[in-house]
This record gives structure tokens, C-alpha cells and sequence, in this order.
């Protein structure tokens, strides 16, 4: 009896496409999938903050982007490979999505991912207007990396129940649902 599972990894060690590929060949010995999450957990050298890392024609990159090089083809110069499930040693392709400079800091923003986080007024001050700055270009659902939906958003507005338990409820900050809940995002609903 076959499993999603077992599919997934005969697909992944394709013997044909192995002599073709030789990154494919060393990228897929490297992972292991987790069946909760379906994030595929890089195995080989990561970097300090937990991102995979793999040579690449004489160079180093990380192991996310030889991911989409390997399942999606190539990505665009001067573009972002990031990710949606927000796990660093993950390289599951369909966790990963291309994104601009700029998006990603929204994204690094809007989840308080930065890796100093701010401490003075002036700093969170900064980080507010650029977090609010950067989300004018875009909004809500068309961002590939939004957690959220429409109809959540309504069931959001429409809750009574204090905003840490809803953020806790949706994995997003609690200043995300402070905003959604005064309208300053989400406005077009």
C-alpha cells in the first residue's frame, strides 16, 4: 500500500532524473518530510539562523532557493525566495513563494520577525511607519504570504473576544488583529 508519503519521496529519487540532476541527487538525500506539517526539514549544513545551505556550482546558497531552482525553475534576478510557513530549515516548494525586497520586509514586519527587535520609542516608531508604509502597496489577500482571508477578517471585526487570544488563534501578532479591528488594514472589506 502506497502513503502521500511514499509517492512524495518516488517522485523526489526519480532514478531518471537523477543523472540529470546531480543538485536534485544531493538536495533530496539532505531532507526529511515531516508528515504534520508537510514542511520538508533540511537535514545538511544550515546557517545560524536555521536556513539550509547547499554548493551550487562552486558557491554556497541556500537550500530554500536551490529548492525552487530544482522544482520551479528559475527565479527572477534581484527576487526573494521566502517563506510562507515561516520554518527556516523548510524547502517544500509549495511552502516557498518569490517576492520582492520590499515585500519581504512587510512580511519580516508584520510578523515581528526582525532579529533586533526594536527597543527605543524612536525605533518602534520606525518600525510602525515602515510596516504601514510598505502595506499601502499591497493589500490583505494579494500578498502571497497573507495568513488571513476575507472571511476571517470578518469573523475578526465581528469578535468580542480580547485580541491576544484571537491572534493566538490565527498565528499572527496581536497588533495585526488591533489593526484589522480599527480598520486601518483590510479597509476594502
Amino acid at each position: 500500500m502506497t502513503t502521500p508519503i511514499n509517492d512524495l519521496i518516488a517522485r523526489l529519487t526519480d532514478k531518471k532524473t537523477w543523472k540529470q540532476y546531480p543538485l536534485k541527487r544531493r538536495f533530496v538525500s539532505k531532507l526529511k518530510i515531516n508528515s504534520t506539517n508537510s514542511c520538508w526539514e533540511w537535514l545538511g549544513s544550515r546557517l545560524q539562523r536555521g536556513y539550509g545551505r547547499i554548493g551550487l556550482n562552486g558557491k554556497m546558497i541556500t537550500a530554500h532557493r536551490a529548492s525552487w531552482l530544482i522544482y520551479r525553475g528559475e527565479i527572477p534576478r534581484g527576487k526573494f525566495v521566502c517563506h510562507k510557513c515561516d520554518n527556516p530549515p523548510c524547502v517544500n516548494p509549495d511552502h516557498l513563494f518569490i517576492t520582492t525586497h520590499k515585500e519581504n520586509m512587510m512580511d519580516m514586519v508584520s510578523k515581528q520577525r526582525w532579529s533586533k527587535k526594536p527597543k527605543t520609542a524612536k525605533q518602534i516608531e520606525s518600525a510602525r511607519k515602515l510596516m504601514m508604509k510598505l502595506s499601502q502597496s499591497q493589500r490583505g489577500k494579494k500578498k502571497a504570504w497573507s495568513k488571513l482571508n476575507k472571511f476571517q477578517v470578518l469573523k475578526i471585526r465581528a469578535s468580542n473576544e480580547v485580541q491576544k487570544k484571537i491572534a493566538q488563534r490565527y498565528g499572527v501578532a496581536q497588533t495585526l488583529i488591533s489593526q484589522i479591528k480599527s480598520g486601518k488594514i483590510w479597509k476594502e472589506i
